[in-house]
């Protein structure tokens, strides 16, 4: 079984989602904040089934711009599953594997797949 979600948001960098605010502590910046409320409304037009078993996650990235890191963009996704109850959290007790990679035909947004973790992974011998 497996689900697939498309946003057409891509996520901000790690870097980006949290900014230091005196006497408040760390809380979410503007950019991260207007890109779950864009992303959420792609996400909920989707309706996208409720996972309640540990999965994998993979995350193909249309396009970034030169320089940009990719790995850094998989917190910000896995908050948006989390707050809209597509997977019940992301540690590792949901969450058992992610795979990020920039699409090699570019396009707009994020695809993500998310598959069911019954069958794990097993380490090369």
């Amino acid at each position: 079984m497996k689900s697939i979600i498309k946003l057409l948001h891509v996520p901000p960098s790690t870097n980006s989602l949290y900014a230091n605010v005196r006497g408040k502590g760390r809380v979410k910046t503007a950019r991260y904040r207007t890109w779950l409320q864009a992303a959420g409304w792609d996400l909920l037009q989707q309706r996208p089934q409720a996972w309640k078993e540990p999965v994998y996650l993979t995350i193909l990235i249309g396009k970034l711009r030169a320089g940009s890191d990719v790995s850094n963009r998989v917190k910000a996704l896995e908050d948006l599953l989390v707050q809209h109850l597509v997977i019940p959290g992301d540690t590792t007790e949901w969450v058992k594997g992610v795979n990020i990679a920039l699409a090699q035909e570019p396009f707009e947004g994020v695809e993500v797949i998310i598959t069911s973790a019954s069958s794990p992974l097993k380490r090369a011998a």
